[in-house]
Order: structure tokens, then sequence, then C-alpha cells
């Protein structure tokens, strides 16, 4: 993690509250369960917000413009942004074999809580309670899960190293970069010797007629 970023609480340990005036109003405090401590302004945690970052760039065969959007995370009280989902926000909600009702669970510290987490902000969180619960995606390619939409959030994200002079790849839900290209990143188009078109994986060896879908949405009742 970041040096701003690891001096961070740790996810889960941050419950929101709210303190009623004698006029009506609703100030909302913050109770570190782990500590103890409360207090009235937003811990640094609690201070994640996503954000649409939009790019435009010319296109290396026909010179159009083109555009693309790109979320980033953006913190209130560090001021720091960051391309990768920090571990504060990384909750979703399940509901496990056996259990009465459905938790929050942190899939990259892989902790669970009843009550909802402080680190989520009040819209995220709004967001969360309307999703389906256990809601994931599975990949048959790599047999891995993840818990966020590939599809507004792409996991991979290509970048060039100016100092090595080559491209890197960011994987966004844990923040690692590898220089190798990612399985779901590496089809290929080609054609047999008859001319027929496929696609190839050069990280697998896997050949099919049509280009498949990394990623299957999968939702279950319990899991």
């Amino acid at each position: 993690r970041s040096s701003r970023m690891a001096f961070e609480d740790r996810p889960g340990v941050w419950s929101r509250y709210e303190n009623v005036t004698a006029d009506g109003k609703h100030i909302p405090y913050y109770h570190n369960e782990e500590t103890e401590n409360t207090r009235w302004n937003l811990p640094p945690s609690c201070a994640w917000r996503r954000y649409i970052r939009n790019n435009t760039y010319a296109d290396v065969q026909s010179g159009k413009a083109l555009s693309s959007k790109e979320p980033y995370y953006a913190n209130l009280v560090t001021k720091q942004q960051v391309d990768f989902i920090p571990p504060a926000v990384a909750w979703t909600r399940v509901r496990t074999t056996g259990s009465d009702q459905p938790h929050f669970y942190n899939w990259r510290v892989n902790i669970s809580r009843v009550h909802p987490p402080a680190e989520l902000s009040e819209e995220d969180l709004d967001s969360l309670m309307k999703a389906p619960i256990n809601r994931h995606w599975y990949s048959h390619t790599t047999d891995e899960i993840i818990w966020v939409d590939p599809q507004s959030n792409p996991r991979w994200r290509k970048f060039h190293d100016e100092e090595h002079d080559r491209d890197f790849y960011l994987d966004v839900f844990t923040g690692e970069s590898s220089w190798e290209a990612p399985v779901e990143l590496s089809w290929e188009e080609a054609a047999t010797e008859e001319g027929a078109a496929y696609f190839y994986n050069s990280v697998t060896g896997q050949s099919h007629w049509e280009k498949p879908d990394h990623w299957t949405v999968v939702e279950k009742d319990e899991l």
C-alpha cells in the first residue's frame, strides 16, 4: 500500500451514527469499535470516493480522436488518488449457508461484519443494498471469482513505464502490477490455413472460433 494509505485503520473498524440536535438536524459521527475512539470529523479510511476520469486520445491507425472513461478513487481527507480499488471500500453483501441474514464481506482483506461499514459513503451503501446478494463473477478460464462488475470496473488497466520503455498492467482489484499481459487481455485473432478466423490466447494456449466472454455473472441465494 502507498505510504498514506498504510496509516489508515483496517477495514471494518468504523461505524457511522447520527446525533439529532434540538432543531432536528442529523449530524453524523464515527465510532472506532477497536479503539473505542469517537470523532465528528471523517476518518481517512472512510473518506474514499469513486470518480470517473474522461480520457481523450488519438487512434494510432486511423488518427481519429477517441475517448474512454476510467474509474479512480480519491480520498477527501488525505487528497490521495489511486487507480485501484482501496481495501476500505471493497465491500459486498453475501449470505452463507445456514446464515439467518446477509452480512457485509470485504473481499480485499477477507473479513465480515453484520452492520454497515462506515467506509462506504451513503451513496455507495445505498447502491450495495439494492444490488442482488451474493452476486459475483466467475472465470472458467482461470477458475477465479471476483466481486466487482468487470463491465463497469475493468480489472486490468494498461500503462507505459517511461523508465523501462515498456507497457505494464495494473490489477485495479488488488493494486498489484505485472509486466505480462493478463489472460483476459491475451486473446488474439488468427486464421487457419483455409482462411477461417479464430481466436487464440497467447497465455493459456486455448483456441476458440469466437472470442469467449472471460467472466460469467453468478447469482445464488446462498454461498
